[in-house]
């Protein structure tokens, strides 16, 4: 095949995998929203109806003993990021030093938001300001289109096709490898495989594809501007539990 019949091929097998995804745009604030708790944020005041109380993990048989999980973050689901419609709100809380283990994080959601009704509760958690820079920060999302990066793309075009059209066209362009070929056909399509914080679409894996459920509800990156610990841990990835529904997997992979 010439390189435009090789071009032409490859974007054939590449259309049919394009996902909506929506990349969160995080930005700091001076100061906490007073109704945080009906936005999407970092940091802030979650969402609670009268009569909850904060999410504590019971530690122990006979001496239990109560460990309030952190607040990390919350998204307000207003019809647009690809959410569930089943899932007004999303939570996302976790106990830092118990991470990734199964006991260390909680995904709360909501059905509804009662705006009339809506309250906050102070978190347990005692924070040192002198040593805690996180910051509040309003959380937005942005649509792209997402493909697979080139490290993952032989787990969805089967017999290493696409590889072997990017090895093709690379024969034609000496002077650029076949990763930089395929981001070419990427950007033809309008698509980024390279997307940071994100809810929906592909994982931009650190350590090779480690799916867990069916559907990425989000990817969180550090260094989003909101200061959370990330660092410690590296990107976390939060699924969809195809398996039981209203359930999540959690998987954290680090460079």
């Amino acid at each position: 095949m010439n390189p435009k019949e090789l071009q032409e091929k490859a974007l054939s097998l590449l259309q049919p995998l394009l996902l909506d995804a929506y990349e969160m745009v995080v930005e700091p604030r001076e100061k906490k929203s007073e109704d945080s708790r009906f936005c999407s944020h970092f940091n802030g005041d979650p969402y609670f109806e009268p009569g909850e109380e904060w999410p504590m993990l019971s530690v122990g048989k006979k001496n239990i003993v109560k460990e309030p999980y952190d607040f990390i973050f919350q998204v307000v689901n207003d019809g647009t990021i690809g959410l569930p419609e089943s899932i007004a709100i999303f939570q996302f809380y976790c106990i830092h030093d118990r991470m990734p283990c199964r006991e260390g994080w909680l995904v709360k959601t909501y059905g509804a938001m009662d705006r009339t009704n809506g309250i906050t509760i102070e978190s347990p958690i005692k924070r040192d300001h002198d040593h805690d820079t996180r910051k509040y920060c309003a959380i937005t999302f942005e649509r792209i289109r997402l493909l697979p990066d080139w490290f993952d793309i032989d787990d969805y075009v089967p017999q290493k096709e696409l590889t072997k059209l990017c090895k093709g066209l690379e024969e034609f362009q000496v002077e650029k490898y076949s990763f930089e070929i395929y981001k070419e056909l990427c950007h033809v399509l309008q698509a980024k495989t390279d997307a940071q914080s994100h809810c929906g679409g592909y994982p931009r894996w650190v350590q090779g594809n480690d799916v867990r459920g069916d559907k990425l509800a989000f990817q969180i990156e550090p260094g989003n501007k909101s200061d959370i610990l990330w660092d410690l841990y590296g990107v976390m990835y939060l699924f969809f539990d195809s398996q039981k529904e209203g359930e999540f997997l959690l998987t954290i992979q680090c460079d």
